[in-house]
């Protein structure tokens, strides 16, 4: 089953691509088109489903993204689904 994502979930993953590693709230200063809390929403949602790495505890008080390969994958556009890790 191929997944498909909205404008706004891929224009998050590409700039989580091309920031890998970056804290969110630079990432989100980078977007104009939405609200940051709904930015956030957006992000929490995307590392629920694999695509990203929302990394909270490197770096205290900072919150860092990271793209997975499975978020690669989609933005090739020849992704399926991630498997659920247990």
């Amino acid at each position: 089953m191929t997944i498909k994502l909205d404008k706004v979930d891929k224009q998050l993953l590409k700039c989580v691509k091309e920031q890998s590693g970056e804290q969110v709230k630079n990432i989100i200063r980078t977007l104009d088109c939405r609200t940051a809390s709904t930015l956030r929403g957006r992000l929490d949602a995307l590392d629920a489903k694999g695509y990203i790495i929302l990394d909270r505890e490197s770096y205290r008080g900072q919150v860092r993204a990271h793209i997975t390969h499975s978020g690669k994958e989609i933005l090739a556009g020849r992704a399926k689904r991630p498997s659920q890790e247990a």
